[in-house]
Parts: structure tokens; sequence; C-alpha cells
């Protein structure tokens, strides 16, 4: 019996007996995300905050300041970097802040928020689902989670038809087009290159339609692996990790690989246009990274600890790294 990749990869994925992220709680070691190099991300994204709320007139302060991590993992460790800035440079915003961690696995969601409720004392509250956090005033941040959403795997060929991959059934595990009868996805078929396998990520969409509906007013601010058009074309459709190397796709057993798929930002920003959202910023990672001060974190020769601190920061900023590969799109509404 076969399903659409959509299918296999939500079961691969998210099954909660089975599933990659369900059987890895404590720790994912196949990747490394932005934060697994140090506070720096959450470092620079706190002075994004603090910048904009230092813009904003005292009379505009909103009494209650949200900070929202959808994706938060098992240590909320990019939230943790954020708030422990706020607390020290701008106590007013830390007064009125509040922390909004979500995570769709419970057991993550829990071990986050007994993490970060040590350290910053009445302020972290969890929920699972970003559909039922109350409106709130602040930043919906995400590091790394839509590449990690399932997808729809598509292409066009010559004749027009927009197909959509399969994963059959048996051992092969191989990938089987048919033609595509969703008009949905056909609409969005329609405008990829030939015979071009693109990763269609509708739930992200959807994501960006809940986030803007729980924004009453703020940032949107996505941090991701992907790129613009035509640039997200010729990057891979899937990927696999294992032992933080990518690997060949290979469709094998639940929970054996985590798999991602490259974000379309181009198709994000259009999303956003309509949803009412205005596009602030889309730089690289590393250029967002340099424009909040993370040169100056730079240590002076002289130690490990120190060389080992510049060279986690380079990689971060690297062009042939995190620098360039990953993306930050900053919306206000």
């Amino acid at each position: 019996m076969s399903m659409t990749v959509k299918e296999w990869m939500e079961f691969a994925l998210y099954d909660k007996e089975r599933g990659y992220y369900a059987t890895r709680l404590g720790s994912l070691p196949d990747y490394v995300t932005a934060p697994t190099f140090g506070p720096f991300l959450g470092e620079a994204i706190a002075s994004e905050l603090i910048r904009a709320w230092r813009t904003l007139p005292k009379n505009l302060h909103p009494e209650v300041f949200s900070v929202v991590e959808a994706g938060c993992g098992a240590d909320g460790n990019l939230s943790a970097a954020i708030v422990g800035v706020i607390r020290n440079q701008e106590p007013v915003l830390y007064d009125r802040l509040q922390v909004l961690l979500v995570d769709r696995s419970l057991p993550r969601l829990d071990s986050a928020v007994s993490r970060l409720s040590g350290l910053f004392e009445n302020k972290v509250f969890g929920c699972p689902d970003i559909t039922q956090i109350p409106k709130v005033w602040g930043a919906i941040i995400s590091n790394e989670l839509l590449d990690a959403f399932a997808v729809r795997l598509i292409r066009r060929t010559a004749g027009e038809e927009v197909q959509e991959g399969y994963v059959a059934g048996g051992d092969s595990r191989a990938i089987e087009w048919r033609k595509c009868s969703d008009p949905v996805v056909v609409s969005f078929g329609l405008d990829l290159p030939l015979n071009t396998a693109y990763a269609l990520n509708l739930d992200a969409l959807k994501f960006f339609e809940a986030v803007r509906d729980r924004l009453d007013h703020g940032l949107i601010l996505t941090v991701d692996f992907g790129d613009l058009r035509p640039m997200i074309f010729e990057r891979s459709a899937l990927k696999a990790f294992s032992n933080r190397t990518v690997r060949n796709l290979t469709l094998g057993a639940a929970g054996s690989e985590d798999l991602t798929s490259p974000v379309d930002f181009s198709l994000l920003m259009d999303c956003g246009m309509r949803l009412g959202l205005e596009t602030l910023h889309f730089e690289t990672l590393g250029s967002f990274l340099i424009r909040n001060g993370i040169a100056d974190k730079m240590a002076p020769a002289g130690g490990i600890a120190a060389l080992k601190d510049n060279l986690k920061i380079k990689t971060l900023i690297h062009p042939y790294g995190f620098g360039e590969d990953f993306k930050v799109l900053i919306q206000g509404k």
C-alpha cells in the first residue's frame, strides 16, 4: 500500500510511538541548529526586539509583551537566550514580559517549560498548539520549524500535468509519481520549472495564517533553511540527516532518519502580503547576526575557550555554512 510523501513524512516524523521526534525526546543527534552553537542567535533576536520596543512611544507600550517560540523543543535554549538579554538590558520590558512556549510534543514542551520556569520565575507558560494561545502583542518566533513540516512533493511535466510523489509500499520505498487531482496543489504546480521536484509546504502557509490570527501587533520572526525563487528550485526538495550529515533519502523505517525540506521564502512573503503582513527584513542568517552585533562577541585570541567561541561564531556567519544557507524573515503587523 502506498501513501503520499506528505503522509509518509507525517508518520515518519511525528507518529507518537515510532516517529523521529517522539523517539528522541532528550536530544536530536542527527543535526545541529543555530542555538546549538551557543546563545548568539537568541542574543541577536533579543537585540531586534529591544530595538523595536525602544522605537515605540512609551504611551504605546503594551501592559504585556509576549515572546512566543513555536517549536521550542525540549530545552528552550533560544527563548532562554532571548529573555536573558532582555532581563539584563531592558528591565522595563522584562517586567512586562511573558514567554509562551509552543511544541506539539507534550514531553518536550513540559521539559522546556520546566527548565525556563526555573530561570525566569512566573514568566513562562506552555501550549501544544499555536492556535490555542491567546491573542498577543509582541513577537512570534520560529527557528528551523517550517523545514520540518510534512510537504506535498510535486512536479510539472512537459504536458502541463502536475504530478505528486507517493512512497511505494514494500521493501523498496521508492517514490512514484502520479497525476495530482487536488486543484489547490495543481495551482501551485503550474508555476514550477519543468520536471523539477518541489516541496509544497501547505502546512507552513496554514501556520502563517494561525500566527497572523494570534498576533494583535508586533513581529513574526522566521529563521529557517531555504531560499527565494528561482534559487529554491536548485535545491534538493527533500533531505535526510543522520549523525549530522546529509544522506541519500532512503525512506527507511519510521523514526530512522530526520527528513527536511528547504523553505520557499518567496511563497512565505507572498502569503504574508495576502494576510496583511509587512516584510520588514529578509536577509541571510549571517547578515542578521552581523547587523545585531555578533562581531562584537568575538573574543581576543588567547585560550581554548575563546578559540572555541570564535569558531562557533564563524560557523554561524560563514557564507558556505549557516551564514548563507539559513535565512531570516521578519514581518510586522
